[in-house]
């Protein structure tokens, strides 16, 4: 039936953990915030710890929801690399701390081109409030050109960025884990 309204029948699995990877990263935002003469080896340490939990939390995610996501592979591989990011960082803080506003402005990059995809699989699944998610993936896109086309920038402007990044990508999965929850009331026409 080409008017047919499909309903998905039962919530998506585990999706309290994007609640928790949100509140995670708002609350590094606001550790950043709260030591702003923290030293770039300190933020490469914060950064260390969210990406390993943030890639463990992915990867439990994406496994949970094989059967019931068609981009499970996506989320996936997303946690992977985040996993392999927070390795990276431990085994070798003052290479990473040497370039660490290069390599956040990638990582955000990355992680808003991330939300965007994500906020278009919610889109096609009839998940209204999709375009808020959709505005921060592009909100997360211009700061990370902002820091990628300005190293030089200050230690301090670099963690207020930082931390204004986190936040925004906080809010986004809190958001994500929110409408994953009510994944039953989702139509599609």
């Amino acid at each position: 039936m080409g008017n047919a309204i499909s309903t998905i029948n039962k919530s998506i699995r585990h999706w309290w953990i994007f609640l928790i990877s949100g509140i995670l990263f708002i609350a590094i935002a606001v550790l950043i915030l709260a030591n702003p003469q923290v030293s770039y080896l300190s933020l490469t340490i914060y950064f260390a710890i969210i990406f390993l939990l943030h890639g463990i939390f992915e990867i439990f995610f994406s496994i949970s929801n094989r059967s019931t996501l068609h981009s499970w592979g996506w989320y996936f591989a997303i946690g992977i690399l985040d996993l392999a990011i927070g390795f990276i960082l431990i085994w070798n803080p003052l290479f990473a701390a040497s370039i660490v506003s290069i390599f956040i402005g990638f990582w955000l990059m990355f992680k808003s081109i991330s939300i965007i995809a994500r906020s278009l699989d919610l889109q096609s699944h009839g998940a209204k409030g999709w375009g808020y998610l959709l505005g921060a993936g592009a909100l997360g896109i211009i700061f990370s050109f902002f820091i990628l086309f300005n190293p030089e920038i200050g230690a301090g402007t670099l963690v207020l960025l930082t931390s204004f990044a986190f936040a925004v990508i906080g809010i986004f999965y809190i958001m994500m884990g929110l409408k994953l929850k009510g994944a039953h009331n989702w139509t599609k026409a």
